[in-house]
């Protein structure tokens, strides 16, 4: 589990594991400007032109919670968020 606030700057996540959540306690998804998913980790760009990137072993499937309660999750079969 990881917390993110925008007010953090760029920030770097090492060694996440699958289904590791990151709550995002002051982001809506208006926030977001892009999402980057790579084999070994994944970034997500904000309005505030900051980025966070996650780094793992491979695989990773991201999860994300957002202020309003809102979960995502990453299907790599479908390349989308659901």
């Amino acid at each position: 589990m990881f917390w993110y606030s925008m007010t953090e700057g760029n920030d770097v996540i090492g060694n996440a594991h699958d289904y590791d959540t990151i709550y995002f306690y002051d982001l809506t998804l208006n926030d977001v400007t892009s999402v980057d998913i790579h084999d070994r980790s994944f970034s997500i760009g904000f309005k505030t032109g900051n980025f966070l990137t996650v780094n793992d072993n491979g695989g990773l499937t991201p999860k994300l919670q957002i202020a309003d309660g809102s979960s995502y999750i990453y299907n790599r079969v479908t390349g989308t968020w659901g």
